[in-house]
């Protein structure tokens, strides 16, 4: 088998499972983060032989993924803003509209000030990693969940990030004055569950759902917020929870309240501050 004939199996199989198009764009994933190669390099390797290793990882990663487990959990990694974490069972498989929270924070405030800031409900880690290799601020992670912290703690090391680690149901273990907290908490309706995709199910519900229909967490984290006295929380939430979300951030007593949508026109970040 060469590469070319590796590509086309891949796109046969996976049209099996999803549209063309997703399979299209599943298959580019599974040769550059899967493989580490990207399609330049196919156009130039393309008749090169996969070698015998290869071959046999294809075939149980294959059977895996018709049982509908996630292909980021087949090779174990995946990609966030450019660099490579490690993603398995124990996280949440990060999404990109993650990097909407990023990019929010870091047009709030200086990326070389003093800041200290949490990450609540870390999961793998991409959050306060990346704040940390893009900025020089002071940053604690947290979960509740101990084999997310040691995913997350398994990724800072390997970005060689020193970070605060600490098991926590969300801002009860803050001790500290905070200048930002930022997360991305499970809001998903448990009553839902049963009309996921199937890769969903892959996934620690612990990470996805969430009681109230998908507010609970989110709203418990506004208020911790406010009683903490943080002065700026950046939260990503549910594509259709922002006017209600808007309306629990300004009963609770957050002067400044707003969201920011992603390239679909949803409002997925909530940003709430105060003076």
């Amino acid at each position: 088998m060469d590469w070319d004939h590796l590509h086309r199996y891949l796109l046969r199989t996976l049209e099996e499972l999803t549209s063309v198009e997703e399979a299209q764009a599943e298959a580019r994933l599974w040769i550059e983060d899967g493989y580490g190669h990207n399609l330049a390099w196919l156009a130039l390797h393309g008749k090169d032989s996969v070698d015998d290793k290869i071959q046999r990882q294809l075939d149980t990663w294959i059977e895996r993924r018709k049982k509908g487990e996630p292909c980021q959990y087949l090779w174990g990694r995946t990609q966030f803003r450019g660099r490579f974490f490690r993603c398995d069972d124990r996280v949440l498989i990060p999404r990109p509209e993650t990097e909407l929270v990023i990019e929010e924070a870091l047009s709030r405030r200086l990326s070389s000030a003093s800041m200290r800031v949490w990450d609540v409900g870390t999961g793998s880690g991409i959050i306060g990693i990346t704040l940390a290799l893009e900025t020089q601020w002071t940053i604690t992670v947290s979960d509740l969940s101990s084999k997310a912290l040691d995913c997350a703690q398994e990724n800072a090391h390997d970005h060689q990030i020193q970070l605060k680690f600490v098991q926590s149901d969300l801002l009860q273990a803050c001790t500290d004055s905070l200048d930002m907290v930022i997360a991305n908490l499970p809001y998903l309706s448990p009553l839902i569950r049963n009309q996921l995709q199937p890769e969903l199910h892959f996934e620690p519900s612990q990470a996805l759902f969430a009681e109230d229909a998908g507010y609970a967490l989110v709203e418990r984290l506004l208020k911790e917020g406010w009683d903490h006295q943080v002065p700026l929380m950046i939260l990503e939430i549910g594509h259709d929870q922002a006017n209600q979300l808007k309306r629990i951030a300004k009963k609770i007593g957050w002067p400044h309240v707003q969201t920011t949508r992603d390239w679909n026109g949803f409002d997925r970040v909530l940003v709430v501050e105060k003076p």
